[in-house]
């Protein structure tokens, strides 16, 4: 029988091994989103067959995500130990964030399922390129805000934060809050995916997933600058 526990930090590295090379494109794949979500989401984790199991809770029931193989991982193994578990403990078999290569196989395997498609729980996919250039007409209104924000404050830099800064990002998040009281239809959310150290994961050679992104209400010229910035940062353009 499955064994499973909550997701914590010190788990972090041992998820990590199975997620490293999980090429499923999904931002829930990710050890660090797993940790983020754990206030809403509570993941619990087992491993059987070689595989990372995950059961979440979503609106009060027990989900799971599809298994992620280790280096001598067995699928079908995982799947079945996922269907016995299921069993043993009276509640039913419910697959949530299914890759888009595996759902043929699960409707083969699970002729009376059915799959659900919320258009709110899509990742958004982007050419880093066109992030990272703005080019052509298309972009015209994020080049503006650039051009407006460097304008307005041409003494402005990026520079890494440091435990002197505390207060300022305190203070920040304390701003932050109060203006998501006052006016919550003024800011932007972009969950994204981040390592413990801030990078980006990579989900793939060709993609990564970028996380959490907080700015306050009337912010969007800065949001377009630090968008552009964080790309040219990962593409090398600048240190």
């Amino acid at each position: 029988m499955l064994t499973f526990k909550p997701v914590a930090q010190r788990d972090l590295s041992r998820l990590r091994r199975y997620y490293k090379n999980c090429n499923y494109q999904l931002c829930e794949y990710s050890a660090l989103v797993k940790l983020m979500w754990r206030g809403h989401l509570h993941p619990q984790y087992a491993e059987a067959a070689g595989c990372l199991i995950v059961k979440n809770c979503i609106d009060g029931k027990p989900c799971f995500d599809y298994p992620v193989l280790g280096p001598d991982g067995d699928e079908e193994a995982a799947l079945c130990a996922i269907e016995d578990y299921c069993v043993e403990q009276g509640i039913s078999l419910e697959l949530s964030v299914v890759p888009k290569e595996k759902a043929a196989k699960l409707l083969e395997r699970y002729p009376r399922f059915h799959l659900n498609n919320f258009r709110s729980w899509r990742d958004y996919i982007y050419e880093a390129n066109d992030l990272r250039e703005f080019p052509g007409r298309h972009y015209s209104g994020q080049r503006n805000h650039v051009n407006k924000f460097r304008k307005l404050y041409p003494e402005a830099q990026f520079r890494a934060l440091g435990k002197d800064d505390l207060p300022l990002i305190e203070r920040f998040w304390q701003d932050y809050t109060d203006q998501v009281d006052r006016m919550s239809d003024s800011f932007y959310y972009f969950w994204i995916q981040i390592s413990d150290k801030d990078i980006p994961v990579e989900l793939d050679e060709d993609t990564i997933s970028i996380n959490n992104e907080r700015y306050q209400a009337d912010t969007s010229d800065l949001r377009e600058l630090l968008d552009k910035t964080y790309r040219d940062v990962m593409s090398g353009v600048i240190d």
